[in-house]
């Protein structure tokens, strides 16, 4: 995400968060009023549900980079892997003629004695 987008997106959630917490001060302050009068209401359902939205929210927003951050470690991990592949062949080749060339020598040390 681009650091434009970073910016409009905090800014986007600082704006949500003083809105919450204005709809918050009006349902404490309805309750208040209707208390005074005799009447009882609750807004805990309410508010519960819109902590909850919020919260949700956050991690949604939290997550939205994630599947950038794993494709950039997976072309990391292809690229290491390519590499370690590469060296990995590279020595096998090498063991495999250092081998044929022991077993020639070998060969050849037979009618010879050594030593």
């Amino acid at each position: 995400m681009s650091l434009r987008k970073d910016l409009e997106v905090q800014k986007n959630i600082e704006d949500e968060e003083r809105t919450i917490v204005e709809v918050k001060k009006l349902l404490y302050d309805l309750e208040s009023a209707a208390k005074k009068t005799g009447i009882t209401v609750t807004f805990k359902a309410v508010l519960d549900k819109l902590n909850e939205a919020n919260a949700s929210h956050k991690e949604l927003l939290s997550l939205q980079n994630k599947p950038k951050q794993d494709t950039t470690s997976l072309k990391d991990f292809d690229k290491q892997k390519s590499e370690i592949e590469g060296r990995y062949n590279w020595l096998k080749r090498r063991i495999e003629s250092h081998t044929n060339a022991l077993a020639y020598w070998e060969k050849q040390k037979g009618g010879i004695s050594v030593g």
